[in-house]
């Protein structure tokens, strides 16, 4: 995240360090509590690590808090890395850590994957007719990414809309048995006996819903609920009969809290101040403040909340993590928040996703649990300071592919510089001296996509191949 602030709030990647140490921490499962600056919080976000877990760039023990996994009780060790979740509780804002009371997650739908809808260039997919968006930070749970997707497939999928379809912040293939879950508002009801009403899911999508049973007095037209179903989508209109309806069980900010959402912003309007809204919170924000805004557009914002208006402090908008590397982690340093991957120097941010994909994942993931050899995989960009960023890092089996994909940097000779990594490209072009020379000649320094593949042997890397991205 690119932060803008005018408080003594701000939190930036100079801090990666702390937020290293942080990490360091929480990999050993040891909760840390707030200093004696708490005050009362509610957070809205991505969980991007675990021990207790991190949201927004915070941590949160939550040792002693209660949980909440679409409308049923559950526990610590039901959370995962990337679920969008509400937390209650309190907020150090100095020190960026927390303790929750409450942590809430609600599942955006689960259900199978729609017959044709899967769109690798376009990075999308339905269920129920729904538009799933997913981008480099989403976390594929049982499953490789969106190309791994089949028609059919049975999905949980976790995230925000983002005005045209659920940017999913996680999804899990084939996440268990039993009913599938629509969430949605409630339209046109018959009444609480005869259950007859209309589902209108996020991006509008109508559900004739008939439920036989009497509904809580509670459910009303424009009342957010959950609704199970045993029905699969097959395309056209959807009817379908209910198993259970639900109004939701969500968390909700009180005046005077300490507010951090993460979310996509909708409504802008306002010239200074600007207003705008964030996962149905209003913001309120200066213009110096809210400028570079739009609709659409990933932001956390952090403030205090007056008369039902957040009132911002900092906004951190969110960066395109369109760069790639892939090989062998050596040098990881949680003090300083750094490891080398393929040579280049990776740093760890508060809000990096950190992910254990391996046979036996460790729950509780940070840099600290990083060590040489360790075969990972980063998404990252590249901050306002010049630091490659980690957007996602996750680690995987010993896998000996090595990639590097970054904007080309300086060419010289027949050396191309890819992310501060000098490579020589005559091994690349193996008696073809006229190839290399013109591949070379096609790069636009600063604007050319250079992808650089490679093998891996112990920590070695053999750079075979390089192309236009």
């Amino acid at each position: 995240m690119r932060s803008k602030s005018n408080s003594g709030y701000a939190r930036s990647v100079a801090l990666v360090a702390c937020a290293a140490a942080t990490l360091a921490i929480a990999s050993c499962g040891n909760p840390v509590s707030p200093s004696g600056g708490a005050v009362p919080g509610f957070a809205s976000g991505v969980i991007t690590a675990k021990g207790s877990i991190f949201v927004n760039g915070v941590e949160y023990d939550t040792g002693s808090s209660s949980v909440t996994l679409d409308n049923a009780a559950g526990l610590d060790d039901d959370l995962r890395v990337g679920m969008t979740v509400e937390v209650k509780g309190t907020i150090d804002p100095g020190s960026g850590l927390g303790t929750a009371d409450s942590v809430v997650y609600a599942s955006s739908i689960e259900g199978t994957v729609d017959a044709g809808s899967v769109d690798a260039v376009a990075g999308t997919f339905r269920v129920f007719g729904l538009a799933i968006a997913v981008d480099p930070t989403t976390v594929f749970e049982n499953a490789t990414g969106l190309a791994a997707l089949v028609a059919g497939d049975r999905v949980e999928v976790s995230g925000s809309w983002n005005g045209s379809a659920v940017l999913a912040s996680r999804v899990e293939v084939n996440p268990g048995a039993g009913d599938f879950r629509l969430w949605g508002t409630v339209g046109a009801l018959s009444g609480p006996t005869d259950g007859t009403f209309d589902l209108v899911l996020e991006d509008g999508t109508i559900v004739a819903v008939a439920f036989t049973g009497t509904l809580d007095p509670g459910i009303a037209d424009g009342v957010h609920v959950k609704v199970e179903v045993a029905d699969t989508y097959s395309g056209g209109a959807l009817s379908t009969v209910a198993d259970k309806v639900e109004a939701r069980f969500e968390l909700a900010p009180d005046d005077g809290d300490r507010v951090e959402l993460g979310g996509v912003v909708s409504g802008l309007a306002g010239v200074d101040p600007v207003t705008f809204t964030v996962d149905g919170v209003e913001v309120r924000a200066a213009a110096a403040l809210a400028a570079g805004l739009a609709d659409g557009m990933e932001v956390e914002v952090e403030g205090d909340l007056s008369s039902g208006v957040l009132v911002a402090v900092e906004i951190s908008f969110g960066e395109d993590a369109d760069l790639e590397l892939k090989g062998v982690a050596t040098s990881p340093s949680p003090a300083a928040g750094t490891f080398l991957l393929n040579g280049i120097l990776v740093h760890v941010a508060r809000d990096t996703v950190m992910r254990d994909d391996t046979d036996l994942p460790l729950d509780l993931f940070g840099l600290a649990d990083l060590a040489a050899s360790d075969s990972v995989e980063v998404k990252a960009y590249v901050d306002d300071a010049g630091n490659l960023v980690a957007a996602k890092l996750e680690r995987h089996e010993t896998d000996p592919e090595a990639i590097v994909t970054g904007l080309a940097g300086a060419v010289s000779g027949t050396e191309v510089t890819v992310l501060g990594l000098v490579v020589d490209t005559t091994p690349l072009f193996p008696g073809d001296t006229a190839a290399r020379d013109a591949f070379l000649a096609s790069l636009e320094v600063g604007t050319s996509m250079v992808a650089l593949t490679g093998t891996i042997a112990g920590t070695v890397v053999t750079w075979d191949g390089i192309a236009l991205d």
